[in-house]
């Protein structure tokens, strides 16, 4: 027997984990959209308002406080 005839036709992989929020990322939150401008190491966010409206107000929070990215 040799190993192509022991090795699966194809390899397995695993699932896609979640792909984590990035500095460029737009999230919306309560009908706002909100660039990711800054991220910090223990996970900290600062937000820049993306609506017409509401263009200069920034946010600071946490990632654990804004959705989940969306699949792209």
């Amino acid at each position: 027997m040799t190993l192509a005839d022991a090795a699966p036709v194809t390899i397995p992989t695993r699932s896609k984990v979640d792909d984590p929020l990035q500095v460029g990322d737009i999230v919306t939150v309560d009908d706002v959209r909100w660039k990711i401008r800054a991220m910090s190491r223990s996970g900290t966010v600062r937000l820049q308002s993306m609506n017409t409206s509401n263009v200069d107000i920034w946010w600071t929070t946490t990632v654990d406080t804004l959705p989940k990215r969306e699949n792209r």
